[in-house]
């Protein structure tokens, strides 16, 4: 088991921005193994330094378990130890097999996964002793996907949040080291990283640059990319930003860049958006799978403008990253 402690150690190395890996399909729907490899060393070579699979970006809700453990898989070996991975469980199911995802994620050598309890909420006890349950059975670093669950009691209804003292007993466990911030709601959102960012990693999971911006007076230094995926460089660039105190400059990529995308992506689906984008941008094969269904060919035209706007404002950023040594 990690060492108490291993929620700040592991907090250091997750830092900036986060890059979430979309699992990706072929013309038969079939998953697209080499694609995904690929994408993960362009994310390295572009300078990212955190992956992560989640079950929403990553698509896990179309994939079988065999095919979840293998994304899990190849992310982490193509990674090769030069990125920190965090790969994910499935959002249903049974305890054990989410001990069986830690178990594969500690075999591939991955730094950590996201445990997602499946249930209701019926009480703190059962989703404490799920954690519980998935830590001691892995010398992997635990994290919580930290959102709000669907009640399974009337007087609760309709969604309850995580609570600090629900965390707190949680980051008792010896290699528990943080959690996937995605609650969606402010005070939440203040109170969790004002409770546990200085001791373990907290990652923003909504809404990009913008949310992360609003979340860093709180103690929050780490956050899910958004545009980030098809021109990482800019996210880059306004993490170093941010980490210099220069907040106008990163407020400027924001209004510029970020929100254009957003208040189109948003209106025509997020991960159907994003995968077109990443697409535009050569990086990603533009299939889906069934029962999901590409964007029309008119809403592709919406995208193309403002994502074409960021890619050019991505390779301006990365020339001028390698004119001065970065």
């Amino acid at each position: 088991m990690a060492e108490p402690g291993a929620g700040i150690e592991f907090s250091n190395a997750v830092r900036g921005v986060v890059v979430p890996i979309l699992a990706m399909f072929d013309s038969s729907g079939s998953l697209d193994e080499p694609a995904i490899a690929e994408y993960v060393e362009f994310l390295i070579n572009s300078g990212v330094s955190t992956l992560m699979c989640t079950v929403g970006t990553s698509r896990y809700d179309v994939l079988t378990v065999p095919e979840m453990l293998r994304v899990n898989e190849i992310v982490t070996k193509a990674a090769d130890g030069r990125a920190t991975v965090i790969v994910t469980t499935p959002s249903t199911g049974p305890t054990t097999q989410a001990i069986e995802f830690a178990e594969a994620a500690s075999k591939s050598g991955a730094d950590a996964i996201i445990a997602v309890y499946p249930d209701r909420y019926y009480g703190d006890e059962p989703i404490a002793r799920f954690f519980e349950d998935v830590c001691r059975a892995t010398d992997t670093g635990v994290m919580i996907h930290e959102m709000p669950i669907r009640a399974g009691r009337a007087f609760e209804a309709p969604s309850v949040q995580y609570s600090t003292r629900l965390v707190e007993r949680f980051l008792r466990c010896a290699n528990a080291v943080g959690l996937k911030e995605e609650s969606a709601d402010p005070e939440t959102i203040k109170q969790m990283n004002r409770h546990f960012a200085d001791h373990c990693a907290v990652v923003g999971g909504r809404g990009g640059m913008a949310a992360h911006l609003a979340a860093r007076e709180h103690g929050q230094v780490a956050y899910l990319a958004s545009i980030g995926n098809f021109a990482p460089t800019v996210e880059l660039q306004f993490s170093k930003l941010v980490a210099a105190g220069n907040c106008d400059e990163a407020q400027a990529i924001i209004t510029q860049y970020e929100k254009p995308f957003f208040d189109i992506a948003v209106n025509l689906g997020w991960h159907l958006a994003l995968r077109e984008a990443m697409a535009m941008a050569g990086l990603c094969p533009p299939f889906e799978r069934q029962p999901m269904l590409r964007l029309t060919s008119e809403d592709r035209r919406k995208l193309e403008a403002v994502t074409e706007k960021i890619t050019l404002f991505g390779e301006a950023c990365n020339q001028s990253g390698a004119s001065s040594g970065r």
